[in-house]
């Protein structure tokens, strides 16, 4: 929508904040602002998902930041809201106690237990048996 000269002063929250002339330069950083915004509010929620499905236990709190993150969506247009929700729908499944069961699994899994190390008790000091 912001393409359009037509609908720009009403494409975004961001644009009707700072009301930029079409075309001027406050006009394209605005722009350029909103697709980081969207980038931002895009890999929030992608890296805790990412790190979710490989069993890394901190993105359960890396979801909280992509709510955060989320909040974003203010600047953009009224349905981008909706990633606030899937982003909380998210962060609050990683939190149930099946999550926990699947992280502690795939920590088990990629970090298996390490055999003891067993000192040898017979060492022969010296020569080499091969060099006397």
């Amino acid at each position: 929508m912001a393409v359009h000269i037509e609908n720009f002063a009403t494409s975004s929250k961001l644009i009707e904040l700072f009301d930029p002339r079409p075309g001027s330069g406050s006009s394209v950083v605005l722009v350029c602002v909103m697709a980081v915004i969207g980038v931002i509010m895009t890999a929030g929620p992608a890296v805790a998902g990412y790190n979710a499905w490989h069993g890394a236990l901190w993105s359960r709190f890396a979801g909280f930041a992509a709510c955060a993150t989320s909040l974003l969506a203010f600047f953009m247009i009224p349905w981008s809201w909706l990633a606030l929700i899937f982003a909380a729908i998210g962060t609050s499944l990683i939190w149930l106690p099946q999550a926990k069961r699947y992280f502690d699994a795939y920590d088990h899994f990629a970090n298996p237990p390490r055999p003891a190390i067993v000192p040898k008790t017979k060492v022969a000091y010296g020569p080499a048996p091969r060099f006397r």
